[in-house]
Parts: C-alpha cells; structure tokens; sequence
C-alpha cells in the first residue's frame, strides 16, 4: 500500500534556485541585453529592401517588438479589477495562493493582449512585407506572441533564480538601453554640453531619489527583538512611520501619459508642448495628488489592522488608526517634497534645453539598483535565503518585519524600495519577504498571522480548505477571476477572426496605404551657397521659381537665414505640373552628403477672397538622414476637427517604440524643425518646442472649405490605417 502524498500547502515558501548570490547578479545584470540582441532578429517575411535604410529588425519589426509591456498592462489591470470586485479582494492579499490566481489572470490577459497587439503590427506594417496578406499577418502575429513569451520566460528566470523582479529589470533595463543605443547612433549630431546637461540631471533625479528611499522616513525593524514584544506596552513600540514617498511616483507617470490622453477630451492638448503650460499643468495636479494618493495608499483603518495583528493582545487598534492618521500629513510632506523636486528637475532640463530622460524613469532605475544592491547583501551574509510571503502593501512591511524580527527571525525585503515607487501600480514588482531557510516554516505562521485576513474571514477559510484537501480529490472548482481571464482570451480572440476575415470579397484588389515619413529638417546647411546662387540666377532661372531667404531656428536662442526655393506656378498650370517642375530642378543641385531635397506647399493670401490663404505653388525643404517614424510605427489614425474651429487635422498614434524614438528625438532636437511627408509631399514642418511624449503627433490639413478638409482628413486617416 503506496504512502498517502502530503498535500500541497498553497502558502509554502519557494526554494532556493540559486546558490551564488554572483550568478544572480549575473542573470539580472544580462537579461535585459538578451533582449537587446532579440530585437536584431527581424520578423518573418521582412522586405529589409523597403525599409527604407532604417534598423527596422532592432526596434519595432523585430521578433520581440511587442517587449514586456502587454504582461505589466495586463498585471495593471488585473489589480484594479480585483481592487473592484468584492468577491476578488481578498486574492490582493491573500499570500502565495491568491497572488497565484491573479499571476494566472494576469499571464491569460497579457497574451490575449499580445495577440491584438500583434495582429494590429502586422496590418500597420504590411507594406514592407515581401508576401503581404493574411498568411503573412498570421506568420507574424504568431511570431510576436512567440517573443512575448520568450521575454516572459526570461522574466520567470531572473525573478525566480536572480535578483530582483524580473519585470521589473526588463522594464527599466530596456528603456535605457533603448535610450543609448539611440544616443551612440545618434552621437555625431549631440552637442557635447547637451551630453554633459544629460548626465547632471541624471545624476541630480539620482541623488534626490536615493535620499528619498534610505533617509526620508526609515521603515526599520523594531528596538525589542524578543518573543515578548508582542506583550510589550504600546508606548515602547516604535512609532508608525509610513514609507517615503506614501503617494508613489504615479502622479509624475500621470502627467507624462494620462493628463494628454484625458486632457484631449476637452482641449487641445498641443497647449502642453509650452513649457510654461506644462509645468503649471505638473504643478497643479502634483499638489493635490501627494495628498489623495498618501491616503487613498495608506488608509489609517488597513495600517492600523495589520500593525494590531503584528503587535497582539497588548496593542490598542483605536491608539493605532489614530497614529496613523497622524502620520498622513507629514508623510504626504515628504512625498510632495520628493514629487516637486523631481519635477523641477525636469522643468529646468526643458528650459535649458538638456538631454534628458523622464524623471520617473530615472527613479525606478535608482530604486530597482538600490535593491538589487541591497538584496546582494543579504544573500552574502545569508545565503540560503528564500521567499517566504508575497506582499503588495509597502506599509505592511513594517509591520511584518516587528512580528519576524520579534520572534528573532532575521528578514529581508526583497523589491521593497521599487515597489514604494509603483505602490498599487506595480503588481509587476511584488515585495518578497524572505527568511533562512531554517525559519521558514514558523516565518509563514508569523506571516500568516499578520499579513492575511483573520482568523474566520473568507481568506484563511479558503487557504486551510485548499491545504486539507487531498492531492487525489475531485476536480478543483473553476475560479473566477481566472474564468474572466479566458473569457476576455476568447472576446479577444473573437475579434481578431472578425478582423482575419476579409471584408470585402476576395477578388477585389486591396487599396494602397500612404506612405508617413517624419524626417529631420537640416536647416544647419544650405540648399544653394551664395556663388551657386548667383550662378542660377545668371543663368536663368525655370518660369516661376526663385530663390528665397528665411528666418529658422536651429536650437534655443539660435537663429539663421537660410535660402529656400520656391515655385509659383505658371498661369494654367496644374498644380501636379507644377510639383513635377521643382523637384525636377532640384535633382540638378550637388546637395550635402546624407541631404534630400523635398517639397511641400507654399501658400498665399487671396485678396479677392478676404485674404484667405490659397496654395500657389511649392516650396523646398532640406531634410537629412534615415526616417524618424514611418507609417510602419503608426499604430492609429483618427480625422479629427480642431476644437477652435480653424480645421480638420489627422491625429496619429505611434506603436511602443515609435513614441520612445519620438519622445526620445524631440529631447534632443528643441527649437528645431521636423517635415511630415505624405506621399513624398510635404505636409508641415513644425518647429519642436519641448519633448514630445505618448507617441503622439498631428497632420493639419491644408487651407479650404471645412467639408474638403474633413473629407480630405478622413481619407488621410484610412490611407494609415485608422478610423
């Protein structure tokens, strides 16, 4: 007779994965250039002969160019959704096997996520595809989600065998290396002062980080470490102190992203490229969200449970919640003393026209450092650690680590400054209470006790109902959240077949895509020197054409004359006969190396029509180097109207690693121009004035009676694949 298998205990610690505290490092360290090398493999059925000279296969036609994002959306939502539906609540926190449930939730929606990403890439780029088609968009969705899953197994290996979450070094590894990868390439045209600017405000989001973390508000362990301070009087316990920063960085993350995308709804968010208007923007949200957020993180009811049950009999549940209501104003201090100073950081960085990266990111860089530094430590000092309790509350930890270390059992926190970072919006990077392995088994008790639900409560009810049933017993009961999980994987998954199938009927030829070009202007160089001019103009100029000055900006406070040339069209003329006639000419001209001659419209006033402005013919451009963007980044088109009234104009949405390139552009290119080309043609030429971030940009269109210019919109916005 076989001996009766010991059932699994849903809460029981994670064993050891690796033995050198070194090779961690190692693992960690690398992973996020395992991916790096990933995105040189191109995707299947790539046309590299159509890309135009751009290193398409590195970024966003690449077998992992989907990278780790639809797996932290995913988690994101998952979170909310259990912090919504009461009967998901206790899963937040219910130790080892509630975190399993929402893992698996999380791990169902971010591939559902992946697939209509995927599909959604295919389309947008299916002009550089050799066998463009359903069989081929097929091909490459498969693909994606292949590299999605491959980056989440790299994820896997380094949150279970190295150190740190692995998430959490992807995220942050891949958006700095993305960052010099696109600086070394970029290096000849970077003014030194800007790279030097770069690394001070770094430095400087570095140094305010790390003072917030280790010397803010120190979250350390209790003075009495005896089984008796749980008995001890509550005025010898050490005082409530709630970690630093209490609101997180999520108003700071809100602001690049969320104020844009909501502020649309309601005014043109163009207004938010001034600096003036961006920082006033910054600052009147960052005030009051210091505040909500400390309590909306930080409830004085939940801190003063967790701290009750941590304490025992002796402790005073009212003395607590009181404490810790206390503790919400000077901890809200803190944090807007943190917020404000990363903020005007980045504001002054603008001003001056520096390279920069986002604040934000820099922190969690800064955080997810500090404690893989900090967890390094441990392990060389114990080195059979091991994970013991996710938690999800950085305010608990305190609370853990009194109960742990009262019963002498020494703790680290494993992600616990990152995770004050993200606070609620980082399920991504859990906070991992480990112990020696000698005391793992009474640190879960102790743990148990303090960090899941009481005694009776539907938490503990289902864990010790899942520890006491046989390994052999009937079929688990669905759950859930994850049911919802595969329902949203099949609604998904429903629309990408509705998508798939054709819909119009099969013989019928499929229409052309316009072609987006977004190209550096270079108004640092001439079309024409001044001795090719005069001989031009000695030798006859084409019927129309002349040779113009203008005043254009070549960085902050940097003016320039810069010749142009510009053709009006003859009397009759089409404007097509016109367009053909400069670019013709301008085929004749020794341009500088790397430079292309490229024309848009030049329009005049009508004084027969009350000054409205009219196209009269063409004018040239001088561009240089590779595309900024192409349409196989755009991932939306939308016609919209101007809420002014003055026209219609096409909103564009770029994919992941087209906003990261923009945004990353438009930082080191202020006060500088950009042409947008449709079709070859010019359709504007902004000049930047700050950063641009959320991958966004607009094509007006040309001056005319509102209806062609919606018309015109609209046709623009399908031609790139939009609404």
């Amino acid at each position: 007779m076989s001996p009766t298998r010991e059932p699994e205990d849903p809460q029981a610690p994670t064993p050891p994965r690796s033995r050198s505290p070194w090779l961690a490092l190692a693992l960690t360290l690398l992973a996020p250039f395992v991916v790096l090398l990933a995105q040189r493999v191109a995707l299947p059925g790539v046309d590299e002969s159509a890309l135009g000279g751009i290193d398409r296969p590195r970024s966003s036609l690449s077998i992992v160019a989907l990278g780790i994002m639809p797996f932290i959306k995913a988690m994101c939502l998952v979170e909310l959704l259990a912090a919504i539906v009461p009967g998901w609540r206790h899963l937040r926190h219910g130790g080892r096997r509630g975190r399993r449930e929402l893992g698996r939730a999380a791990m169902l929606l971010g591939f559902a996520l992946a697939v209509f990403q995927g599909w959604g890439i295919a389309q947008a780029a299916a002009e550089v595809f050799t066998n463009p088609g359903i069989a081929s968009a097929l091909l490459v969705t498969v693909t994606l989600v292949a590299g999605v899953a491959l980056i989440h197994l790299l994820a896997q290996a380094v949150s279970s065998r190295g150190l740190a979450s692995g998430y959490g070094v992807l995220y942050v590894g891949l958006s700095f290396l993305g960052m010099f990868t696109h600086l070394a390439s970029t290096s000849a045209q970077i003014a030194v002062r800007d790279i030097v600017g770069m690394a001070v405000v770094a430095a400087v989001i570095a140094a305010a980080t790390w003072y917030a973390l280790e010397r803010g508000a120190p979250t350390g362990a209790p003075e009495q470490k005896t089984a008796t301070y749980r008995q001890a009087a509550s005025e010898s316990a050490p005082a409530i102190v709630l970690p630093t920063p209490s609101s997180g960085t999520f108003p700071l993350s809100f602001i690049e992203w969320g104020i844009p995308v909501v502020g649309a709804m309601w005014f043109d968010v163009s207004a938010l490229y001034d600096v003036k208007v961006y920082g006033a923007v910054s600052l009147l949200f960052v005030l009051p969200a210091a505040f909500v957020f400390t309590r909306v993180f930080n409830g004085p009811e939940r801190v003063a449970e967790v701290f009750a049950r941590a304490r025992g009999e002796g402790a005073s549940r009212a003395g607590l919640e009181a404490e810790a209501r206390a503790e919400l104003r000077p901890a809200a201090m803190r944090a807007l003393v943190f917020l404000l100073a990363l903020l005007s950081i980045e504001l002054l960085a603008y001003r001056f026209a520096l390279l920069v990266v986002s604040s934000w990111t820099v922190a969690l860089a800064v955080a997810l450092g500090l404690d893989i530094i900090t967890e390094l430590r441990a392990r060389l000092s114990m080195p059979d650690l091991i994970a013991v309790w996710p938690e999800h509350r950085p305010y608990a930890i305190a609370a853990a680590r009194e109960a742990l270390e009262a019963e002498g059992i020494p703790v680290h926190a494993r992600g616990e400054r990152m995770r004050r970072l993200l606070q609620f919006f980082g399920p991504y990077v859990p906070i991992e209470l480990m112990v020696p392995k000698a005391h793992a088994k009474r640190a879960v008790k102790v743990v148990r006790r303090v960090l899941l639900a009481r005694e009776g409560d539907a938490t503990v009810a289902a864990a010790k109902e899942t520890s006491a049933r046989p390994a052999a017993a009937g079929r688990a009961k669905p759950r859930p959240i994850g049911a919802a999980a595969v329902a949203a994987t099949v609604l998904l998954a429903g629309l990408i077949l509705a998508l798939v199938m054709p819909a119009k009927p099969s013989g019928e030829a499929r229409a052309a895509s316009a072609t987006l070009e977004i190209l550096s202007v270079d108004d640092e160089q001439e079309i024409v020197d001044d001795d090719t001019r005069n001989k031009l103009i000695d030798g006859g100029l084409p019927s129309g054409l002349s040779i113009q000055r203008e005043s254009v900006s070549i960085g902050p406070d940097r003016q320039v004359i810069r010749w142009y040339a510009r053709l009006r069209r003859d009397e009759g003329e089409t404007l097509d006969a016109a367009r053909a006639r400069l670019e013709a000419w301008t085929k004749t001209l020794a341009l500088p190396e790397d430079a292309r001659v490229v024309v848009g419209d030049y329009l005049e006033a009508n004084e027969e029509n009350e000054g409205a402005l009219e196209q009269a013919g063409f004018r040239t451009y001088l561009v240089k180097g590779a595309p900024i963007l192409t349409t196989a980044d755009v991932i939306g088109a939308t016609a919209l109207a101007d809420p002014s009234g003055s026209g219609w104009f096409v909103a564009i949405q770029f994919g992941p690693d087209g906003a990261a390139r923009f945004e990353s552009y438009t930082s080191q290119n202020i006060k500088r121009r950009i042409a947008i080309l449709i079709d070859g043609r010019v359709m504007s030429a902004p000049l930047i004035m700050t950063r641009i971030p959320g991958g966004r940009a607009s094509i007006s269109m040309s001056n005319g009676p509102m209806e062609e210019q919606k018309a015109e919109a609209q046709r623009l916005a399908r031609a790139l694949g939009g609404d």
